[in-house]
């Protein structure tokens, strides 16, 4: 039981860091292009 939990946890903190690093992408190339433009 234990072991499930941590495992959930683990997979929620990496898509977690997943969706963070994918706004901040969009974020940077957003900005980038919109300096550019």
């Amino acid at each position: 039981m234990l072991q499930a939990k941590k495992r959930t946890l683990a997979q929620i903190k990496n898509f977690n860091i997943y969706c963070f690093s994918n706004q901040l992408k969009t974020k940077v190339l957003k900005d980038f292009l919109g300096s550019r433009g």
